[in-house]
């Protein structure tokens, strides 16, 4: 059936059509197809949200609980007035409602968790203290500050935390005093937060805690990341007493922190390379090569003949990332090792360097009777294309071992050398 329609009205709407097809096509031409998807994932979010707010007068709490769960995970702004109404329901859907809001992270929901703030349940304390730390907007500081005095650890742990994440120097005096508190992991949460002020105020009360008295590893630990995070020049020499630590953890926290030093902490990290303790020795030379500065290779480069295996190898591995070609020499005279893995490493560091001396160096190593040694060598000579290099690669094709003709496969294929077909 043919409308009559009136002729203004026709071209009324032939031009509504075409402006209709212009905008779109200037749409997807500016804004291109992803702006439709993301569209088209809001609308279905959407109805997400409606099917997961339905779920929360479900008879069973576990469907309620993983409702609840499931909007937070989406960080859908849409979802905040539902979850905010749940806030006076029974406990365990008001916890997770809190932390909910947290994943959202909306401004918009501070008032009302500060209000959640003075909640007797200590658990919903803490999860809001966390929300609002997620949230990140400063006026909840004055609000928690004196959560840290809590009878309960797990608040003063979360208040300390929050307090890093908000990097607010009104907490600053605050968080030192609770540097003295009788639980280890709220002393190991205030150092943390104290390192993400950086205000060096705290670099004395901090130092003690590296010193725990409690010899707490987590707190030493802590304590010696913040020293290097605030970066004050008196943290060296405790830090360097650090290094020395019966714990590991200790001193390789303390070896970061005096990385971030730079030439400052040079000389005193030489220094401790005449520690008897071998993984001190080899724990400063990796921190030297991270380092990377001059002096810090020449103090290195002896201990490729250092008493202890496991020095020797660190020390050519650093230089085989060092990338100084003053290294070369050096590692070419510290083969062979007595010591079959530090051979390896020092085969591997020489095949990052491009040194014509380096292959016909290397090439006799290939009749090593240690499949280990035969297999970096291959792994080595990949890196060089002479003739000689690609025969004797070869013929690791027929080696007894099978890492070693794997590892040959592999190097030819990286040489782009094409084998005879079989």
């Amino acid at each position: 059936m043919k409308l009559n329609l009136p002729t203004k009205i026709r071209r009324t709407i032939k031009f509504s059509l075409l402006s209709f097809l212009v905008l779109s096509f200037i749409f997807l031409l500016f804004e291109g197809p992803g702006t439709y998807w993301q569209i088209k994932t809001y609308i279905n979010q959407g109805e997400e949200i409606k099917k997961l707010v339905a779920d929360f007068g479900d008879s069973d709490h576990q469907v309620r609980w993983e409702a609840i769960k499931a909007l937070g995970n989406l960080k859908d702004k849409r979802s905040i007035p539902h979850l905010i109404k749940i806030l006076n329901g029974d406990r365990s859907m008001r916890w997770l409602a809190v932390e909910a809001l947290g994943k959202i992270k909306d401004k918009g929901c501070v008032d009302k968790l500060l209000t959640i703030l003075k909640d007797s349940d200590i658990y919903i304390k803490e999860v809001t203290i966390w929300a609002l730390g997620e949230i990140g907007d400063k006026k909840a500081v004055n609000h928690i500050i004196p959560e840290l005095n809590h009878e309960s650890w797990e608040v003063r742990k979360a208040t300390a935390e929050a307090l890093g994440i908000f990097k607010d120097r009104k907490a600053l005096d605050p968080l030192i005093k609770t540097l003295d508190d009788s639980y280890w992991r709220v002393r190991a949460s205030a150092v943390w937060a104290l390192g993400e002020l950086k205000d060096k105020k705290a670099v004395y009360p901090i130092i003690k805690s590296l010193r725990d008295e409690h010899k707490h590893v987590q707190v030493q630990v802590n304590s010696a990341g913040a020293l290097g995070k605030i970066g004050d020049e008196k943290s060296i020499k405790p830090l360097v007493m650090a290094l020395e630590d019966d714990d590991w953890n200790v001193t390789r926290s303390a070896a970061w922190a005096l990385e971030r030093f730079g030439e400052k902490a040079l000389l005193n990290l030489i220094e401790v390379l005449k520690s008897p303790s071998a993984d001190t020795r080899a724990l400063i030379i990796w921190t030297l090569g991270e380092m990377k500065l001059n002096q810090g290779y020449e103090a290195i480069i002896k201990h490729l003949h250092d008493e202890d295996g496991g020095v020797r190898r660190v020390t050519a591995r650093v230089l085989g990332d060092w990338g100084n070609p003053k290294a070369v020499s050096p590692l070419l005279n510290a083969l062979p090792d007595k010591n079959p893995e530090v051979t390896v490493e020092i085969l591997f560091a020489l095949g990052n360097y491009r040194d014509k001396r380096i292959a016909s160096t290397l090439i006799p190593y290939a009749d090593s009777f240690h499949d280990i040694i035969r297999w970096a060598v291959v792994k080595a000579l990949s890196n060089f294309k002479q003739k000689e290099v690609i025969e004797i690669i070869k013929r690791a094709l027929n080696d007894e071992s099978e890492q070693v003709r794997e590892a040959a496969s592999e190097a030819l294929n990286k040489m782009k050398v094409k084998l005879p077909e079989k």
